[in-house]
């Protein structure tokens, strides 16, 4: 090949090499900010998540262990004693609400096995009625019992406040539950004067309509510790008291029965158709050991008056202002 033409193919190479190695033009202002500005889509702030109080359960101050249901003695050894008795909470709902015991499912009854054994006492308000401390107290649960349930299945009461109490004369700790609150006003660790609001009235968790559940527990802040809320209210009325009953078999077991009246002698006096307990586990107070109780009764003379064994048996009780009858009454 001739030099020339060596010549010139080795500069047509040099003048490629020399193209590949030289930077790219850069873009123009316009160009970059088209690149940049793009239109993208702005996200839309995220909705809040719904507000519910959280629940904070706290262990109580003093861990008190709960009474015994082994019997004790008690304040009268007779089948039949009128007690001067304390009733040392206040009503958790005040006038113009109603603060009277729904009788249709009373403490320790299953509603003729429709529903779970009642460990508390109901009253029907509206929504919004004020739910009241029952006593001087301390905020040991304030919120939902879905992630922290005070029974055995969660999202029972909905929403409640558990009250810790020390009240004179008893040697326990008492913790006073308000259940299916439609709002809580209080937190956990706040100190409540008796008859200062906790919450509002609701119909959360297992609940037919709105209503306050209102229940006692006894030692401990434990399902099965629950007592019978008219043993410890104050009476509707200041004159009314109570009437605690223990019916059993002959070897002292207690009885299940529904088949219970108890009948004013007098006129003005009502008529009442109290249930045992359906749970023996709901052993009662620990002075007396009861198996029924009722409440709000005007004083005067009353007919009790027991279906058991194909037999009708028949006893009058005397019901005295702010006293306790106990009946104490072993059927075949």
């Amino acid at each position: 090949m001739q030099p020339r033409r060596w010549l010139g193919m080795l500069a047509l190479v040099a003048a490629m090499l020399a193209g590949c190695g030289r930077p790219a033009p850069s873009p123009s202002p316009t160009a970059a900010l088209t690149a940049t500005a793009l239109p993208t889509a702005t996200p839309s702030p995220a909705a809040p998540p719904p507000r519910t109080p959280t629940p904070i359960p706290l262990p109580s101050p003093t861990r008190t262990p709960a009474p015994s249901p082994t019997p004790s003695p008690t304040p009268c050894a007779a089948e039949v004693c009128v007690l001067s008795w304390a009733f040392p909470l206040r009503r958790p709902i005040a006038p113009p609400g109603n603060s009277a015991i729904a009788p249709t499912y009373p403490f320790g009854s299953d509603y003729h096995g429709l529903r779970k054994p009642h460990h508390g006492v109901d009253m029907a308000n509206p929504y919004g009625t004020p739910v009241l401390a029952a006593a001087d107290g301390v905020v040991v649960f304030a919120g939902d019992d879905i992630r922290h349930p005070l029974t055995p299945w969660p999202n029972f009461y909905g929403q409640a406040v558990v009250l810790e109490h020390h009240l004179p004369g008893v040697p326990w700790p008492l913790f006073t539950l308000y259940g299916h609150l439609e709002t809580i006003g209080v937190r956990v660790g706040q100190t409540i004067a008796a008859g200062e609001a906790v919450g509002t009235v609701g119909s959360r968790g297992v609940a037919t309509g709105p209503h306050l559940h209102f229940e006692v527990r006894l030692g401990e802040n434990a399902y099965q510790a629950a007592q019978n809320p008219v043993l410890w209210m104050q009476p509707a009325a200041p004159d009314d008291g109570a009437l605690a009953l223990r019916l059993t078999d002959p070897s002292g077991h207690p009885r299940h029965l529904t088949a219970i009246v108890l009948r004013g002698l007098t006129p003005g006096l009502p008529t009442r158709y109290p249930q045992t307990y359906v749970e023996e586990a709901l052993h009662g107070d620990p002075r007396l050991h009861e198996n029924a109780a009722v409440g709000d009764l005007p004083p005067g003379d009353y007919e009790l008056e027991i279906t058991c064994c194909g037999r009708l048996y028949r006893r009058v009780v005397e019901i005295r202002p702010h006293h306790l009858t106990l009946v104490r009454w072993r059927l075949p």
